[in-house]
């Protein structure tokens, strides 16, 4: 959006009009903080304010998985490191984290490839631990 001024000056030679522009747009800022940067006044209209609600609880949504699969990630990490020799705990654990990938990819809070390659790293630590090519027995779709 372009704001256009008019200044008009009066000097004892005449008038002297000058049209000052510049613009208020940036993809970064919100409408108000544009406002903002100039001293305009911005009152958000119901639309906005509605938009801006919903966008809060996405977020909130969003934030949840995200620090599911983070937490997950850092509980599979810490079995790694202690080396422990339990199949079943490591099985259970690693099924579970396939199904926190696979629900945020299908509820659309991480891109499918993020998912599919959060599960390639995943099994490339656990092919590195035990020293074959075994453990990666599920088909990922790219």
């Amino acid at each position: 959006m372009r704001k256009v001024f008019l200044i008009i000056i009066r000097t004892t030679l005449g008038y002297f009009d000058f049209h000052v522009h510049f613009h208020i747009t940036s993809f970064k800022q919100s409408k108000q903080e544009q406002y903002k940067k100039y001293n305009y006044l911005y009152m958000p209209t119901k639309e906005e304010r509605i938009s801006k609600e919903k966008e809060v609880k996405k977020q909130a949504k969003n934030r949840k998985y995200k620090t599911l699969i983070k937490n997950q990630f850092k509980k599979v990490e810490i079995y790694l490191k202690e080396r422990k020799t339990d199949e079943k705990e490591l099985k259970s654990l690693i099924a579970e984290t396939q199904k926190i990938l696979d629900k945020a990819k299908n509820k659309k809070i991480i891109h499918q490839n993020k998912s599919a390659r959060k599960k390639r790293q995943l099994y490339k630590k656990l092919n590195v631990l035990s020293g074959s090519e075994e453990t990666n027995k599920t088909k990922t779709n790219i």
